[in-house]
């Protein structure tokens, strides 16, 4: 059994103190970071990054905060780099946000998602291997471009069809629509499409459904993927508390701690 920690959003208004600060106190934890190529200060109607950091700035291109790109380089073993999106840029429509891989025109995402790729891969000097969606929301046209890319990603299949069609596609869309009927439950483990992997990935709640959840997935074979944010967690105690105390029962139960991209090697 292996589970993996999903921070999103560091990008060019991150500074390594907090991500350190965030993940202290599980220090011998691997961290798959969830980088934002060129991030807008606001997510919707959040504001995760301090203000003194905002610059007028459209868009932030990480590539210009070198210090946070050679603190992250020189810590190979401790982070490794995901894409997240873009821009992290959302839509308003009807008073109500809409992430930016549901409001790009198929042709933007075909185009802009690779280009997106390879500029994290030169400044890191690294293969990214997996993608993470903005707020985890996404449709048949970005996970056919991931596919081609060959990307791992992380989503929970919804009673939409949200995939293209396909014959894996329909097996687990029925799995997880029994699932849901029969046992309450969404989870179906990792599922192989063409070129790539999907799993799902769960954010920090209360002990006892976080216990709940490691233990099905196990039973499932499955990695625990829990995703946060470091800003969350640097501003919300409570919940970091919460991560260290599930990690420490995960560890004592024999659970193997691994980065994101990992999980989908140990498949």
């Amino acid at each position: 059994m292996n589970f993996a920690i999903r921070d999103d959003d560091t990008c060019y208004y991150t500074t390594p103190k907090e991500l350190e600060d965030a993940y202290k106190e599980i220090a011998n934890i691997p961290i798959s970071l969830s980088v934002i190529p060129y991030a807008t200060f606001n997510h919707g109607d959040t504001f995760p990054y301090k203000r003194e950091y905002f610059e007028g700035k459209k868009y932030a291109d990480i590539g210009k905060n070198r210090i946070l790109i050679n603190f992250i380089k020189d810590n190979r073993a401790r982070y490794e780099v995901l894409l997240h999106g873009i821009h992290h840029e959302y839509y308003k429509c009807d008073d109500f946000w809409i992430p930016e891989m549901m409001y790009l025109s198929k042709n933007e995402i075909r185009v802009l998602l690779p280009e997106a790729k390879k500029y994290l891969e030169d400044i890191f000097a690294t293969k990214i291997r997996v993608f993470v969606a903005p707020s985890n929301w996404m449709d048949a046209r970005t996970i056919s471009v991931i596919d081609k890319l060959g990307m791992h990603t992380m989503c929970l299949l919804s009673k939409k069809f949200d995939h293209p069609l396909s014959i894996p596609f329909l097996k687990y869309y029925v799995k997880r629509n029994i699932n849901k009927i029969l046992k309450n439950c969404e989870s179906i483990g990792i599922q192989k499409y063409k070129n790539h992997y999907e799993t799902e990935m769960y954010p920090i709640s209360n002990d006892i459904e976080m216990w709940n959840t490691y233990l099905l997935l196990k039973k499932l074979n499955a990695p625990y993927i829990i995703y946060t944010h470091y800003w969350e967690l640097n501003k919300d105690k409570e919940k970091k508390k919460t991560l260290k105390r599930i990690i420490s029962r995960m560890l004592e139960d024999g659970a193997e701690p691994c980065f994101v991209s990992e999980c989908f090697d140990k498949i």
